[in-house]
This record gives C-alpha cells, structure tokens and sequence, in this order.
C-alpha cells in the first residue's frame, strides 16, 4: 500500500449490542437470620448508649451517625442491603473502605457505611433487637451485615499532635447532603472560639470542605460533632514547584531561535492553570494571560514556574541543535498563584475556586495542571482538589494531564513518595517524569510513584520524559534564553503536547478519550519498571509512534457510547487465512464516569466488565449461548496488596493488556463490554450512558502487509483516517 499507514478509523462499526448469559446465584448467607439478630444486639446496644451520652448540639435535630460494615460476602453492588437500611430509616451518607476478619477467616476487603438516623430511631431498634421483635420489613438483611457502631470522634480525627493552645489550621470534611449538617456544624462550633469559613467551602458529592482554623484543641473538639466525617491538616500548596537542582548553575544556557509562525491548528486553544506569564515574554505570540478580579500582583517564582511550563507546552524539551518547532494551537494562560499565595492559609481553596470559575465559563478541550496540593493521596479518602478534577471530567469531553508531584525520593513506607492530588483523578491523566528523552530511560528518580487510590491503582497513568540532572529539560525563560530544569511540571505538558500533535494532525476526528486511549496503548514500557514506578510506560518517542502502524500490525480505533446493564460486543479485525504462527493482541479500553467522592471504596460509578472471547465455534457447553472465554484483562501486580476489593478493576477508567495467541486458536475473537452502573455502592436509579474509547493492535510477525489485509477484510466498516494537515512526523 502507497503511503503511510495511518491509524485506523471507525472500528464502532465493528460492534453490536448482544444479550447477557447466565448470571450466577445467590451467595450463601453466613448466618442465619437468627445468629445475626444474637451478634447484632450488643452491638446495637452498645451504640445507643454511647448516642444517648453525646450533648444535644453534636446532633442537630436529634440525628447523629452510625458506622456499619458490611460482611465481606456483600461487597459488590448487587450485595448492598438497600431495603434492610430503609426499613431501619438508616439513611446512607457515604462510605470508606476497611478489611476485616469475620469469624474464623483472614481479613478481607469490605466496606464501612456511614448512615445517618436518629437517636430516637437507635433506641427504638435497641428495644425490638432485645424483646425479638422484627427490626424491619426487610430483615432478612441483617445477615449482611458485619459490625454496627457509632460514628465517634476517634474515627475522625487525623490531626498531627501539637500542643493543645498552638494555632492550627484545618480542613474539616464534613457529610453534607443533609440540610442540617451546615447549620448544625456553627452551633456546635460557637462556643469554642473557631474561624470556621463555611462561606469559603468547597461542595462537592455529598461532602463539604470547610477550612478551619483556631487552637489545636479547639479543632480537634470538632471530632465530636456527629456529621463530621475526617478533620486533617490543612496542606499547603506544593511549595518545590520547580526542582532547584545543580543543573540550573552548572550547565550553560542558549538561546534559540523560536519560531516566528501562528499555531499550527488557530482554532485549538489549550488551558493552564499555573503561575501567570511575565508582561514581555517571547511567547506572547500564542500566550493570552488571564488574571482575576481578585488576583494579587505576581509572584516571581510562581512566574518562572507558569513560564516554563508554558514553554514546555508549547515546545517541548528545546534541543540545542533542532529547530524549535512551530506550537499546536494557541494557549490560555490562568494566573491562580499569585504574591498573596504564600501567605493564604486557605491558598488551596483560593486556587480551585478560580479555576472553577474559569471552567463555569468556557469548556476546554485540553488543560494542564502542574500544581496542587503538597499532599501524598490517602486510599480512604478523596481530596477536595481530585473531587473537583473528576466531577468536571467526567463527561469525557477534556483531556487533563496533570503532574504527578516531585516526592518520589520521600519516605516509600509511610507513604509520602506515593503521587500528591489531584494526580489520583480517575478521569485525568497523572503524568509522571522519565529521566532520559531517548531509549535508555527510566522514572527520575525525584518522580512520585504508585499506586494509586483504588480502582485506579496503575498510577502515574503514564511517564514523560521531564528532564534529570544528567539531561535537563530545556525550557525557554521569560528574556528568550533556554534553560536547564527538571520536574513532573513539565512532563505533564510535554505528554498533553504529545496528543495535541495526534489531534492536530487529524482534527477534531479524535476526542479527549480517543487521545488518552491512544497515548497509553501506544506507550513504552519497560520489563524492569513496575506499575507503581512508571505506570503504562513512557509516551511514545514521536507522533509517528503515535499514529503510524508498522510492518506486520494494524492498529484500529473504536469510539462510542456504553448503555448502563447492557453488552456490546466488539470484533477484533482479523483477517482469515492467515499463515500459523502467534497473533500478538494488544488491547486499552478507557472511559470517563461520574464519581462519589463520599464513598472511596465505591468511587467510579461505571465499571467495565470485558471478556475476551478468542474462537467463536468453540464451547465448553452446547446450551452455552456464547462462546468460551478466555483470560485477557489481568489483574496488575499492584492487585494483592494494593487493591482493597477483588472486583475493583473493572471499576478503573483504564484497562490495558497485551497476549499472544495462536493463529489456531482464534476464530472471528471479540471482546464483550458490560458495563456496570452504580451509585455510592448500591444500584442506580439515574445511571447514564457512558463515553469510551478502544484501541486494538494486532500483530503477526509473517504477515508484513496485516494492515492492508485488515483494510481489505472490512473494507465496508472500516477505513484509514486521513490527515486534516501535513505536519510533520518525526517529533
């Protein structure tokens, strides 16, 4: 075939919906109605007497909350005691994941519901659990249940110690859906002496973020108010957004000659949320600052930082020896940092709320993010700032990448090298830093690593290449000289740069989810390098890797939506009569979903169910009405101790796998699609279609024209995608 071989468009047309199998059966119970209702009623009793003990004012309106974990048995969603919980008229709140040990076993994944009723309620379900009088019209469901308890102040506090009169300032993350919570939470507050800023609070899922700040004793007093579900400290911007290493003295600048052209695509503008850009700047061309009505003059270093990143964005690492090349589109410079900043004890909310500003304003297609909080993830608990990133993404129409953090060299045991938030946004891209451009890579050693929080324990998403001390990332600086840095900052940028080129080559033909798809699937990675330090690998090395396929493979593009309980099946382009031998299957599926911040256990609402189905005349059973399946989606290593559940992959917003098959072995092969719909755990009564995106590669090393094979067997579904503008390739 003449010409490059393009990626391969509209592989949708190679789908259709199909009916479900057979579902398996109930669990069996582990106890008898009777023998939960004997282990209940202690617990029950217990709870009620310490509500009953509790001052009137920590439970507005006579309500407080009670903490109930579930049997491990009923941890997936169609196990949620939906009925058994409203005939006791406890009304869910939000959830946190646990392990325990039931009886006789080893502690397994489940997960503690916080559930809200009143103190009235508890007493009367005390008194009919004692005289055997039935606790609701759903009892049966109390086998379900593992452990019930209140909700108390020890379960909430996470303060570091101080001295009881020092002056601290806190975020307290409060269960909001209830109208009373607020109003309730400054009642109980008057009296000790708090700057409790609810007019600053960030609202989002069911949760309220509310800055806080007085006497350490004062604050930590707050673990006694019945609605609060965690009080923390307060983290700080991160404070190393650059990284000041040796390399910014010791190696020499230069200054290169920038191009003089508009954006190659004037139509695409791309947003950065940063540190502003100086007044005189030689990116002026293509950058358009924006401040706010309340922005503070700029700070230095905040500039210095937003300026390159923005250089990065636009160039890439600049190279001595090449010529810059001319930028993708144009750029929306966000000044969110300013010289009030640093002294801001609410800096984190000051950001976000600009941000939000900005994005209630005008939808982007592309954003960067290379700051955030100084604050490793936690896996019981979302952050406001990654509540914020997946609430706004989760429609699936903006690619967001953003930088992992610069921790890596911390502490691994306690956590603190683990990637900062919002980098555990399930619909982002958290992009860590290679420490080499070329072949002999590995992470920087500076890069923060995994795993992420459940169900997106594969994180960094991705690695590119950020510059290290042996070789730089050359950025250019406000008075037009390149200079030598290093940092997650600038990888995140350098990967969005990567899917500016896919989508400027070919428009407005890929999406958000079609460009994430193709910069995981297409990636390098390394044998050597586990999950938790690189992720998916590093992006690919030039757009050419990106959207070109090789000799023996044909690499196809499917993009659609996905109907909450139903099944797609998608046909994997395989050409027939091919010659014996292995046929290499790679496959990353990615979608973007609406989120529960207020359950971590149960974050993602949507979930992927997939099964590879290789030879489609081959069943183990003749009453089977599909055929046999086989492995293909694997759990990671990350699995055994990370993932807190053993469903918990399908619930994570990127699955990606490679296998190798005989040709034998495969006859018209297919991947079924179920997607699972859920809301805070249980069944949901709103659950909408989902977007996804699928790229598949097959490879046969014998067969050197497979891509034009493929073409020509589906020559009435499928087509090459055709570029919008000659670029070039090779960068």
């Amino acid at each position: 075939m003449a010409g490059p071989r393009f990626l391969i468009g509209f592989g949708e047309r190679l789908t259709a919906p199909i009916s479900a199998g057979r579902s398996g059966g109930s669990p069996q119970p582990p106890y008898t109605v009777e023998q939960a209702r004997a282990r209940l009623a202690p617990m029950l009793s217990a709870a009620t007497s310490r509500a009953d003990a509790l001052p009137k004012t920590a439970c507005p309106e006579d309500e407080t909350v009670t903490a109930v974990t579930l049997h491990p048995q009923y941890l997936p969603k169609s196990g949620y005691p939906t009925r058994l919980l409203t005939s006791m008229q406890l009304d869910p709140l939000g959830s946190r994941p646990v392990a325990i040990a039931p009886e006789h076993g080893k502690p397994r994944p489940s997960t503690l519901l916080f559930l809200a009723t009143t103190r009235v309620n508890l007493q009367l379900l005390t008194a009919r659990i004692n005289a055997d009088a039935p606790l609701g019209g759903a009892e049966n469901g109390i086998v379900s249940l593992a452990e019930f308890r209140l909700n108390d102040a020890d379960d909430r506090l996470r303060l570091a110690a101080a001295s009881r009169n020092s002056e601290t300032v806190a975020e307290l993350v409060l269960h909001s859906d209830r109208d009373i919570a607020l109003a309730g939470l400054l009642d109980f507050s008057r009296d000790l002496d708090l700057d409790v800023a609810i007019d600053r609070r960030l609202d989002n899922g069911g949760l309220a973020f509310v800055p806080v700040i007085g006497t350490h004793a004062a604050i930590a007093a707050l673990a006694g108010y019945s609605f609060t579900r965690v009080i923390r400290r307060m983290p700080r911007m991160r404070t190393q957004l650059g990284r000041d290493t040796a390399t910014r003295t010791t190696l020499s600048t230069f200054r290169p000659v920038l191009p003089t052209a508009e954006p190659t695509d004037r139509e695409l503008t791309i947003a950065v949320f940063d540190g502003g850009i100086p007044a005189h700047t030689p990116l002026t061309r293509w950058v358009d600052t924006h401040t706010f009505a309340d922005s503070a003059a700029p700070h230095r270093n905040y500039l210095d930082h937003g300026h390159r990143v923005t250089s990065a964005l636009l160039f890439g690492s600049i190279d001595p020896v090449a010529p810059v090349p001319v930028p993708y589109g144009y750029v929306d410079h966000y000044q969110v940092l300013d010289e009030n900043t640093d002294d801001d004890q609410c800096e984190l909310y000051s950001a976000i709320e600009r941000i939000d500003t900005v994005l209630r304003q005008r939808k982007y297609e592309f954003v960067n993010v290379s700051i955030g909080p100084e604050l490793p993830i936690e896996d019981d608990e979302v952050h406001a700032w990654t509540a914020f990133w997946d609430d706004y993404l989760s429609d699936g129409t903006t690619l967001a990448t953003i930088a992992v953090g610069n921790n890596g060299e911390a502490d691994r045991p306690s956590g603190n090298a683990r990637v900062q938030v919002p980098a555990d946004s399930v619909n982002a891209l958290a992009v860590g830093s290679s420490d080499r451009a070329g072949a002999q890579w590995n992470r920087a050693p500076y890069s923060a690593i995994g795993p992420g929080r459940s169900p997106g324990t594969v994180k960094p998403d991705l690695l590119a290449f950020g510059g290290s001390d042996h070789e730089p990332f050359h950025v250019v600086g406000p008075d037009g000289t390149a200079v030598p840095d290093s940092g997650t900052s600038f990888a995140a940028p350098m990967a969005l740069r990567a899917a500016l080129g896919a989508r400027t080559l070919f428009g407005p033909k890929l999406g958000a989810l079609d460009l994430k798809a193709l910069l995981v699937h297409t990636a390098e990675r390394r044998t050597s390098s586990p999950d938790s330090d690189s992720g998916h690998g590093r992006i690919a090395a030039t757009l050419a890797d990106l959207v070109l396929c090789g000799d023996g493979e044909a690499r196809v593009l499917y993009q659609g939506e996905l109907t909450p309980a139903k099944y797609l099946r998608a046909l994997i382009p395989l050409p027939a009569a091919l010659p014996a031998g292995m046929v290499r299957i790679r496959a990353t599926l990615v979608y973007a979903t609406p989120v529960d911040p207020a359950d971590p256990g149960s974050y993602t609402r949507s979930g992927l169910d997939v099964t590879f189905r290789p030879h489609d005349e081959r069943f183990a059973e003749p009453s089977r009405i599909h055929p046999d399946s086989a492995p293909f989606f694997r759990t990671t290593e990350l699995d055994p101790e990370a993932v807190p559940r053993r469903d918990s992959r399908k619930w994570d917003t990127v699955l990606h796998a490679e296998r190798s098959k005989r040709v034998n072995s495969l006859r018209n092969p297919v991947f079924d699609i179920h997607h699972n719909a859920r809301e805070s755990g249980h069944a949901g009564a709103n659950v909408q279609p989902i977007r996804y995106a699928m790229v598949i590669t097959v490879r046969h090393a014998k067969v050197d024209d497979l891509y034009e094979r493929v073409l020509s067997a589906y020559v009435t579904q499928l087509e090459a995608l055709r570029p919008a503008i000659d670029i070039p390739l090779d960068v």
